[in-house]
């Protein structure tokens, strides 16, 4: 019979616990990592199994040495990535610590994680792709052959999700067969979004001091947990943001706001043909954990400078979601680099993406829309909308050169959506509509029975691969 554990890794428990609650009534046996202590005791006040948390906080204090933590790191190192240096970096808290500290309790995590998963049995792991603990757990996995997932929305559509198996957002697990329903989707899909009626989502962003006068209760209430969970981690500084930081950030994106409101340092946008590149907003895990080898985003721009034909302008948007997240100096160092236009972070992006020659991004939506409309596009990461006929794939900034120029060269014949339409059916089939994380809102009922149906197949799929001696665990 198919037990139906999973675990869960880096799920806030203020957040996730009625996620949690819902698997459970549906037969699952929940297990949680966490990386907080504070968590932990949560858990355990909601009545919560010890043997079914596992902390790993005290990982910190791990008494290995530097050849013990080498010994254990190394036997996670695959040649697919990522290696355990790439994880401190993706890591936005623990980059900042002394190396020696993030090695050992990497190591420390890496030996609590692969004991609980062996000793409780748990044979697939959901997760995010935000953490250190989160990547270390998915090298554990490799390993020691466990399915690691990650529920990843499809962006367009909308308000669907699958799941994947690795860090990278490049190739979803097969869930259906395509059929002429997920065909005749893919169609209306590409016809609404080409009239403009679907668009991607969008997070909301402080665009001026109304819109922060309006988030205050929200941040209140977020600094006031923030605070009571401080009693519990006191010396964390590794795996969460201490309250000073917290402090420090909310000041500086006011700062960042006023630098920008009084300073307008964008350009106009001119005549000239441009080839157009898509901030990211960062600290975020889609580029420093998805495309972690191109997250100095001021260096990648000066990549694409010197690759940038001198036909053609380099149109680099600031990204409506993070207008406050930047400094005044990192726009100035922009526009310094030679053929670089800064755009405003509210101009229309489709009108930009429309006229754009060529689209650049490291992980971003924007080269998926531009896919989807036939522009040729250039992403720094392996991602699953590469499979677009006009979307490619950019390893090393010395291929730039010769890819752009083959990207201005081909040809934009009209009319043949086949294999646009064959890509849109493909991802209709490999995903599940609805929604799995609301944050601070419950999942309504149809969602958490979708997501118990899907858990369970992946359950069954991984089932049926120990059974085969098959290898599920990293897809590709």
């Amino acid at each position: 019979m198919l037990e139906k554990k999973l675990g869960l890794v880096g799920y806030t428990a203020r957040y996730f616990l009625s996620f949690a609650r819902g698997l459970e009534a549906a037969s699952f046996e929940v297990y949680w990592i966490v990386a907080l202590r504070s968590d932990a005791l949560r858990l355990r006040r909601q009545g919560i199994p010890p043997h079914r948390i596992l902390d790993t906080s005290p990982a910190a204090y791990e008494r290995l040495t530097p050849e013990q933590c080498a010994e254990t790191l190394a036997t996670l190192e695959q040649l697919d990535g990522p290696r355990v240096r790439d994880v401190i970096l993706m890591d936005r808290m623990l980059r900042r610590r002394p190396h020696d500290f993030a090695l050992r309790y990497l190591a420390g995590v890496a030996k609590m994680v692969g004991q609980f998963l062996e000793q409780q049995d748990i044979r697939v792991i959901s997760s995010g792709r935000d953490t250190a603990l989160q990547m270390i757990t998915m090298l554990v996995c490799r390993r020691n052959g466990r399915l690691w997932v990650v529920p990843t929305r499809t962006r367009l559509p909308r308000d669907r999700y699958g799941f994947m198996t690795t860090h990278e957002c490049s190739t979803y697990v097969r869930l259906h067969e395509v059929t002429e329903a997920h065909r005749s989707a893919a169609r209306q899909c590409l016809e609404d979004f080409r009239g403009r009626r679907l668009v991607p989502a969008a997070r909301f962003s402080a665009r001026g001091f109304g819109d922060v006068l309006r988030r205050v209760p929200m941040h209140l209430r977020l600094f006031g947990w923030a605070l009571a969970d401080a009693v519990y981690d006191r010396g964390n500084a590794f795996s969460r943001y201490t309250l000073p930081d917290l402090v420090r950030m909310w000041l500086r994106r006011r700062r960042n706001l006023i630098g920008l409101k009084v300073t307008r340092p964008y350009d106009a946008i001119g005549t000239r043909p441009y080839l157009l590149y898509a901030l990211h907003t960062q600290p975020e895990s889609s580029i420093d954990v998805a495309g972690s080898f191109f997250a100095d985003q001021l260096a990648l721009v000066g990549q694409i400078a010197r690759a940038t034909p001198v036909t053609h302008d380099l149109f680099v948007k600031a990204h409506p979601s993070d207008i406050d997240g930047k400094p005044g100096s990192f726009y100035r160092a922009l526009r310094r680099i030679p053929g670089v236009r800064l755009i405003h972070p509210l101009v229309d992006s489709r009108e930009l993406l429309s006229r754009a020659s060529l689209v650049l991004t490291v992980t971003g939506t924007i080269a998926y829309e531009a896919g989807l409309l036939g522009i040729p596009a250039v992403t720094f990461a392996p991602l699953y909308f590469n499979a677009l006929p006009s979307v490619r794939h950019c390893d090393s900034p010395r291929e730039l050169p010769a890819l752009i120029n083959s990207l201005l060269q081909m040809p934009r014949p009209p009319g043949d959506d086949r294999p646009i339409i064959d890509f849109l059916a493909q991802l209709y089939a490999d995903s599940v509509p609805g929604e799995f994380n609301r944050i601070e809102v419950p999942l309504t009922h149809e969602d958490l029975g979708t997501l118990c149906s899907v858990y369970e197949h992946l359950l069954s799929m991984r089932f049926d691969a120990m059974e085969e001696g098959d290898a599920l665990v990293g897809r590709r």
